[in-house]
């Protein structure tokens, strides 16, 4: 019997096999590698292989999911809206976690180094959710409420750039990861 990797339906699908020709109850590996893209979105996905049975003609594979985020802001963009330079102003948000290691940033700064001096961020206590605890953030497992602050003295203009949250790795040898917000 010979097994062939045939379609798939999506381009995003890879498949591999070893390349022969099975004999009677001997197996074979098929590894088939789905690449599903976007946000907060349901998918579903096929792939058929083909073998030369009489039997069994064809084997259809689905997988099917939600994408996800490891992170995810509200509200999702810093916005000011209009304000005077020689006021203070602040806007208070949520940054949820979806992973299962505790939420723990490490340092927040204004991607901008001019305005930076200007805009900063306080982080409150981290807290870890029950599954279902947020609805609207149901699969949660931590956030940590945050205060942007513009001080006096931001400059005329539209202000630019993105609020960068650091997060400490739960690996020892990885490297912290960034999250921004626009």
């Amino acid at each position: 019997v010979e097994v062939v990797y045939k379609t798939s339906s999506c381009k995003c699908t890879v498949g591999k096999k070893d390349s022969k020709i099975l004999k009677p109850d001997e197996q074979t590996t098929i590894d088939l590698e789905w690449l599903a893209e976007g946000n907060l979105a349901d998918f579903a996905q096929t792939a058929t292989i083909a073998t030369t049975a009489v039997d069994q003609e064809e084997i259809k594979l689905t997988i099917s999911g939600k994408i996800g985020q490891a992170y995810v802001f509200d509200p999702p963009v810093v916005d000011f809206r209009e304000f005077q330079a020689s006021e203070e102003h602040a806007l208070k948000g949520r940054l949820y976690s979806f992973e299962e290691s505790p939420l723990e940033v490490t340092e927040t700064h204004w991607s901008d180094k001019v305005l930076s001096q200007k805009i900063n961020c306080t982080l409150g206590e981290y807290k870890k959710l029950e599954k279902d605890e947020i609805p609207a953030y149901s699969d949660a497992r931590h956030y940590v409420d945050f205060t942007i602050q513009l001080s006096k003295g931001v400059p005329a203009g539209p202000i630019s750039g993105n609020m960068i949250f650091v997060k400490k790795s739960d690996k020892e040898d990885a490297k912290t990861d960034q999250v921004e917000l626009p």
